[in-house]
């Protein structure tokens, strides 16, 4: 049974519909517009365009609650664009209502908080997706299932949303289920993102040949727009939660997905090997749960956090835990560590209890070095 429950806050995973539409589909995940920073919702154009919508459409999250064309009651966002086969992909963002723009969270229904594939120096993702890797979604169909990469780029023939022509998209992320017996996704779950093991978006949702999408005959198959064509379609940024403690970290759902808590503990003991490591790690313990908080709500914080890849800087650390010869880099396209940590220091002493702004102020100068030493002993 489709799941049509309403939740609030808005988040990815959930059920979605155009004012213009009968047909459902799901929310793959929540974005930022970099056009003008509003926060969008992320799905396919096929789930939102398919009957010639337009700019301002209404969009409800779980359905509209009455047929009066005037009723509002259910609209959580309005059309804002898509594209469709002239850019390779079947992508739509609309724009969050005021009423929700500051209700949403960063997360995947059963899956947890996401984040983006970081990208290293040379503009190449750090893990780079491959044949067999294991994925995720959660759409309103199927739920959450469990999937393996088949193929990392393929061309497929879809059929247009109108049904009128046939368009091929090159490229594409090809995805089989673990049990054969059962389908990855079917036709409701179009829109949701997939996940990879380390919680990170690495495509949108885009066709399957369970329902007639597509003319592939070889068994049950699900296709993906890779997520960095998406993003470049729309001009938006998805944003990454970042921290120790939910990226690339799981923050619950899947019981087959546990935390890695290894990576966390190895983090910890290298850390308390340094002379301020055991002061700077109870001030983390401390105040974490309210950084998280200011990351996930608060609009200058999390800007800050992003603008000055947070994220990504996080992810190489869990990287170099796992790899013990990965090379940290020092610089992401021209943003230091240490910019990161005065912009985060400044804005979170801005933003902050007058607890925390007083160990910041304590800690900051200390914190720096010792993520310094850190940075340099990895790199050796």
């Amino acid at each position: 049974m489709s799941d049509d429950a309403k939740y609030r806050p808005l988040l990815g995973g959930t059920r979605i519909i155009s004012s213009k539409s009968d047909i459902p589909g799901t929310l793959g995940c929540l974005a930022i517009d970099n056009e003008n920073g509003n926060v969008v919702l992320l799905t396919c154009y096929s789930v939102l365009m398919i009957q010639g919508e337009q700019k301002g459409h209404q969009v409800a999250q779980p359905d509209f609650c009455c047929d009066s064309c005037c009723c509002r009651c259910g609209e959580v966002a309005t059309l804002e664009k898509g594209a469709w086969a002239e850019s390779n992909v079947d992508c739509a963002i609309a724009t969050l209502s005021d009423d929700f723009m500051e209700h949403w969270t960063n997360e995947v229904l059963d899956i947890g908080f996401i984040t983006l594939v970081p990208m290293g120096p040379t503009g190449q993702p750090v893990n780079p997706l491959k044949e067999g890797d294991v994925v995720f979604k959660r759409g309103i169909d199927t739920r959450l299932t469990e999937g393996r990469i088949h193929k990392v780029r393929q061309d497929i023939t879809v059929i247009t949303p109108d049904g009128s022509d046939v368009n091929t998209f090159t490229g594409q992320i090809v995805i089989k289920p673990i049990d054969p017996a059962k389908p990855f996704s079917t036709s409701g779950d179009i829109g949701a993102v997939i996940i990879d093991e380390f919680n990170q978006v690495i495509g949108l949702l885009c066709s399957d040949n369970t329902g007639g999408d597509t003319f592939a005959q070889d068994g049950p198959e699900s296709y993906a727009n890779p997520i960095q064509e998406v993003i470049a379609a729309l001009n938006i940024t998805i944003p990454s939660t970042g921290t120790l403690e939910a990226m690339p970290l799981r923050s619950g759902g899947n019981t087959k997905r546990a935390v890695k808590k290894d990576i966390l503990d190895e983090l910890e003991k290298t850390i308390e090997r340094h002379e301020e490591g055991p002061m700077l790690i109870d001030a983390f313990k401390k105040h974490r749960h309210e950084v998280m908080q200011l990351i996930n709500t608060e609009r200058e914080v999390k800007v800050t956090w992003n603008r000055f890849h947070g994220p990504s800087f996080a992810a190489h650390l869990m990287e170099k835990i796992k790899e013990p010869a990965y090379k940290v880099p020092t610089e992401i396209e021209g943003v230091s560590y240490q910019r990161l940590l005065l912009k985060m220091s400044v804005m979170l002493e801005k933003k902050g209890s007058p607890e925390m702004r007083k160990d910041i102020e304590l800690y900051s100068t200390k914190a720096f070095t010792m993520i310094a030493g850190l940075l340099h002993s990895f790199n050796e």
